[in-house]
């Protein structure tokens, strides 16, 4: 029954997890959003913040950790008035729409990877790590438990008609013998 249970809950949230990268990847098709979360840090003993950021966009989804590092006091003092302005803490909206395209299909099919690098922007230095995967390969990921909650039941459904019990009606009523007492 605990089995029973466990199975139909990660059958229900592989299900949700593919509905849900299929609706990304089709809007990534045409506009590209990003979600990211900002937290105050300090690196160097100088005030830093760090950026979690997720990208959809072209069918593929991007994962970055962006750290902005000021070059001197001064910058590190501008980078805090510029957070206290403009807050930390969750963001999401669109970044770019563009008309769907073949080419804007294809380009994230093989987008998959590690990058990073080094920004200068001025009174801030940019340390970036990213990883990209296309959208095509977490819908694959996500719904392998739905396929295999199908797979067991359409083996059972054989099973069932090879025993000899017809499939979808309920079995008949078993008779009593003489002297039961049920």
């Amino acid at each position: 029954m605990y089995r029973r249970r466990i199975t139909a809950m990660l059958t229900a949230i592989s299900l949700l997890l593919s509905a849900l990268v299929m609706v990304v990847w089709g809007r990534s098709l045409t506009v590209a959003d990003w979600l990211s979360y900002s937290n105050a840090t300090s690196i160097g003993e100088r005030y830093a913040r760090t950026d979690w950021i997720v990208l959809s966009a072209y069918g593929f989804l991007s994962f970055t950790k962006a750290e902005m590092v000021p070059v001197d006091e001064t910058s590190a003092t501008w980078l805090i008035e510029l957070d206290q302005h403009s807050g930390l803490g969750w963001r999401f909206g669109p970044v770019d729409e563009y008309s769907l395209s073949w080419g804007s299909f294809t380009e994230g099919l093989g987008r998959i990877g590690f990058s990073s690098g080094t920004d200068a922007l001025g009174r801030t230095r940019r340390n970036w790590r990213s990883f990209e995967v296309p959208a095509w390969l977490l819908l694959v990921i996500f719904s392998i438990p739905a396929q295999f909650a199908l797979l067991r039941f359409v083996r059972a459904k054989r099973a069932r008609r090879r025993a000899g019990f017809p499939v979808g009606v309920p079995a008949p009523a078993m008779p009593q013998a003489p002297g039961d007492g049920s």
